[in-house]
């Protein structure tokens, strides 16, 4: 296999690890960048990594910034959405519901026919 000319010899890539060439200054900065990290991680490593003071503040201002006015067709299907829970709701505990046996007493008297004596005046 043929080296490849953009390419630095085996000694030297070995060294970086990355491509040279058009790209070396790209390749230096990146190194210098990548040294600056690892440095900042390693005098910081004991700090508290949790999030900065005042972070759920901004989210919650963020999220509610965010909202805006329902429109009436989304009122309208959340309250119907409700309504027919409650409903469903209402038909399973009147389903659950123990009814009263066979030869419960009834607490009012069955409806009789009655005629009205006719009024004198």
């Amino acid at each position: 296999m043929k080296p490849d000319p953009h390419h630095e010899s085996g000694a030297e890539s070995a060294d970086t690890g990355l491509d040279s060439g058009s790209d070396a200054g790209f390749t230096g900065d990146w190194l210098k960048l990548a040294a600056a990290r690892q440095r900042i991680l390693s005098e910081n490593s004991s700090q508290d990594e949790s999030a900065p003071f005042g972070f759920a503040a901004r989210v919650a201002a963020l999220a509610t910034a965010s909202r805006h006015a329902p429109s009436p067709l989304s009122l309208w299907t959340r309250w119907a959405w409700r309504t027919a829970v409650l409903a469903v709701g209402g038909a399973a505990m009147a389903a659950a519901w123990p009814s009263p046996g066979g030869n419960a007493p009834l607490l009012l008297k069955a409806p009789a026919l009655e005629i009205p004596a006719p009024i004198r005046l």
